[in-house]
């Protein structure tokens, strides 16, 4: 066999070894993006206002006011004398056995302050803290399952309760969503 033939096998060679990396490369990127993937129910991420949530403009017991920002976050601040107030959205038609995990995103929190996330019955009977106070912003997730036996009124309708506690302090969020895993 020639140099030149030599030369030729080993290109072809190397373009084969290229070939084949690439696929593995591409095959391990799609790997990665279908394992991180989550399952979402439903989700609110603020960009189309906040006009869904009860505040204090609904009910003055609830001492808390929800503010939709031009960065399409929300602020909730507390207001008044109170020193913790609430805010609350109707969920409906989310099948809680399939996602069952609370996943909220906070980008700050006021020094001396922090929030938490609950349910309640649509009565306001039955209250479950499902994420208990952060006083940091980031991502946080917990199952309503592990919390909560469900009862069958809790799966067809329920309140999602977000709590700001201390005095004139505020929390802004960039999402909150029912997803079938923790993050």
């Amino acid at each position: 066999m020639g140099t030149s033939q030599r030369w030729v096998n080993k290109k072809r060679a190397a373009k084969i070894k290229i070939s084949t990396l690439t696929f593995v490369f591409i095959v391990f990127l799609a790997n990665i993006s279908l394992c991180s993937a989550q399952d979402i129910g439903w989700e609110d991420n603020f960009n189309t206002g906040v006009a869904e949530w009860y505040d204090e403009y609904d009910s003055d017991s609830f001492n808390c006011i929800i503010t939709s920002l031009e960065d399409g976050t929300a602020s909730i601040e507390v207001i008044g004398n109170s020193t913790w107030g609430k805010v609350a959205k109707v969920i409906e038609d989310v099948d809680l056995n399939k996602y069952p995990v609370i996943e909220i995103k906070a980008n700050h929190v006021d020094p001396d302050s922090a929030f938490k996330v609950g349910i309640t019955s649509l009565d306001w009977k039955e209250y479950y803290e499902i994420i208990p106070g952060q006083n940091l912003p980031g991502v946080y997730s917990e199952s309503i399952k592990e919390n909560v036996k469900l009862s069958n009124k809790f799966n067809s309708k329920f309140n999602l309760v977000i709590i700001i506690e201390g005095s004139n302090k505020s929390s802004i969020f960039d999402y909150i969503r029912l997803t079938s895993t923790k993050n």
